[in-house]
């Protein structure tokens, strides 16, 4: 894993001033090597390397072609690429070194942007052909890897982070405060949009070309729409099988230890599982937990462990890891309230002790239906038969009762669409909380965000067959898998200089689950019902029989252990209160012990938190200051600087 950064002046404009080491620096925990740089006429390339594939100098970039025309950097991994390299050998073409990221640059030559189509892996990358003066930027096709970009109208500047990308003065720091919002209502911002006006990230599966006409963009590669032939239970299960053990046989490879996240859910277990069929037992495996609990997903990853007799490690995080969110909010570079953050942070740094690279389920629940919001969803669409006039009217009478939860809670939505009751469920703040929360300006700001997407979603009535819900996999493979899993998944990685890998996610498996029916995901109220199918031989039954848990932070204990003398602190301070966004007497309220609601609002004063000190963090602070967290200079994981790679 690494992390690069890089500008290209495709037309005349004013000089800009060269701060490409600056970038590197702010990128230093994704690759602690020595930076390598490389600066043409018009345009500029560094990169930061975590070497995984060949760890000698010839893996070392930007790498170049042999007369020096063409010149990559690359984030990520691509996989499978050997039999590339040895039809470009033939075809006559020279490598330097055993890397794959050296595949792309005689590629280029060979195809152009079709190298695109080619490449398979996880993966954010930058060519310059300094022949035409074209600059291709690509991001993988799931969005496993980052990439953000600003044109000032002469010249682009992109970045693996976004922090990087700041630190160049071209680069304006206007908030786009209906991205706050947008924030708050989801919990992270939706591609293409960042926080930052003008500013933007680079979709999954999209190119950027960029030559004196300036940049555009265009998607390279989009999951088939449509569905696979009728097939029987046990062919589609075999083949499911057999995907996952290619996948994950191809992110074996590396030329440093490897292990596996193990959650104690299917997904986990079953990259797991494979992982020991194919390399024989003691694997490392890594878990984490909740001080004071001893049942969940810790049992359930210990009986795996177990069961395949696997090396594994723990570790219990408690309160005390909040005294963390200053350097987390710092890696995230955007709003961003999931607070899960805490033990993926701390999972990462217990492997980093021991291995490079690690295995993870990730992917699983957007690709085979896992969540319990799609088996709520269907509970929903029950009623959608009742003519849609009818709906309405039960719906408005329910919203005039006070709030409340259960059936009150569902006839509030029975005249919304599926993807809008979706959406709502999956809010951490709803209209009626941001009105009361935010100040009256800022309230104003609110836009769709993701619901943008609602336009492409069918009806209800389009769903007798499935497919109406199919389509909220679809959307949360597109907004919520990018824009919060992976993004989560990524900066607490490589804030521990550890490289994730993602078996579900490869594209032959996500291209396979496209195509299946819904009815295979999740059928009799059983979620990932194919994914079970296809790894029973596997798996003990007491993780097949296991309905999806996610990892739950228990922020409602943690708030009088800390959690909300933290949020005081910093909400009801004046700083906080200048800045115009939050109402004071509405977030006072949320903090009096004497209106605590169960539920979420222990959530709600995390996320409130968390934006407050990436105000202070990216707002408040000179630009020459961005590089660092609020609290003091990011000190590499011990196991970088042990190995004198720093």
């Amino acid at each position: 894993m690494c992390g690069f950064a890089g500008s290209f002046a495709y037309a005349d404009g004013p000089a800009a001033l060269d701060v490409l080491e600056s970038q590197l620096h702010a990128l230093r925990h994704r690759g602690p090597e020595t930076p390598g740089v490389w600066r043409g006429e018009r345009a500029r390339l560094g990169h930061q390397r975590l070497p995984i594939i060949d760890t000698t100098e010839g893996g070392r970039q930007p790498i170049q072609n042999e007369d020096g025309t063409v010149v990559v950097v690359v984030n990520g991994e691509f996989y499978g690429s050997g039999a590339i390299r040895d039809r470009l050998r033939h075809r006559g073409h020279t490598f330097r070194g055993a890397s794959d990221s050296e595949v792309l640059v005689h590629l280029w030559e060979e195809v152009g942007m079709a190298a695109l189509q080619e490449l398979t892996g996880m993966f954010a990358l930058a060519v310059f052909d300094t022949r035409t003066r074209v600059l291709l930027l690509a991001r993988d096709r799931m969005g496993k890897k980052p990439l953000y970009w600003y044109d000032d109208g002469h010249r682009i500047v992109f970045a693996s982070e976004l922090k990087a990308l700041l630190l160049d003065p071209a680069v304006p720091r206007n908030v786009e405060e209906s991205a706050v919002v947008e924030a708050l209502t989801f919990g992270y911002i939706a591609s293409p949009r960042t926080i930052w006006k003008g500013v933007q990230k680079l979709l999954p599966g999209q190119r950027l070309l960029c030559d004196s006409s300036g940049p555009r963009t265009e998607q390279y590669w989009a999951a088939p729409t449509e569905r696979m032939e009728p097939r029987s239970d046990d062919d589609a299960a075999d083949e499911l099988r057999g995907l996952i053990d290619d996948a994950v046989r191809t992110r074996l490879v590396a030329d440093v230890p490897i292990g596996v996240f193990l959650s104690g859910g299917i997904d986990s277990s079953c990259v797991a599982a494979v992982v020991a069929a194919q390399c024989g037992p003691s694997i490392p495996t890594f878990s984490i937990g909740v001080e004071g609990e001893t049942e969940g997903d810790i049992a359930h990853a210990r009986l795996m462990a177990d069961h395949l007799h696997t090396e594994h490690r723990e570790y219990f995080i408690g309160p005390s890891s909040l005294s963390l969110l200053p350097r987390l909010v710092w890696g995230l570079d955007e709003p961003f309230f999931d607070p899960s953050i805490l033990p993926s942070y701390h999972v990462a740094r217990l492997a980093r002790e021991q291995v490079t690279v690690v295995l993870s389920g990730d992917g699983g629940d957007e690709m085979f239906g896992g969540y319990d919001t799609y088996r709520k969803a269907l509970r929903h669409a029950s009623g959608d038969w009742v003519p849609l006039a009818l709906r309405r009217q039960v719906a408005s009478a329910a919203r005039a009762l006070p709030l409340g939860q259960g059936a009150l809670g569902r006839l509030r939505q029975l005249d919304r669409g599926i993807l809008e009751r979706h959406l709502a469920n999956m809010s951490l703040f709803r209209p009626e909380d941001i009105g009361s929360l935010l100040t009256p300006d800022m309230a104003a700001t609110a836009t769709s965000g993701p619901l943008g997407l609602l336009a492409e979603t069918p009806s209800p009535q389009a769903g007798r067959n499935g497919e109406a819900f199919a389509a909220l996999l679809d959307y949360d493979a597109k907004t919520y898998l990018p824009d919060d899993v992976l993004t989560k998944v990524d900066r607490m990685s490589m804030l521990n200089t550890l490289e994730v890998r993602t078996p579900l996610l490869d594209q032959r498996i996500v291209e396979f689950s496209a195509r299946l029916p819904f009815s295979m995901k999740v059928r009799q109220g059983v979620t990932k019902w194919i994914l079970r199918e296809s790894t029973k031989q596997l798996l003990p039954d007491a993780i097949l029989r296991r309905g999806k848990r996610g990892f739950g932070i228990p922020l409602h204990r943690w708030m009088d252990h800390g959690l909300r003398t933290l949020a005081r602190q910093t909400l009801l301070d004046g700083r906080c209160a200048r800045r115009g966004w939050l109402n004071p007497k509405g977030v006072a309220a949320m903090l009096d012990r004497d209106s605590w609601q169960p539920g979420r609002q222990a959530h709600q004063i995390f996320a409130l938190t968390c934006l407050e000190l990436w105000a202070r963090t990216y707002v408040d602070r000179p630009r020459e200051e961005l590089h660092s967290p609020l609290d003091g200079v990011l000190e590499l994981h011990p196991a970088v600087t042990a190995a004198g790679v720093a």
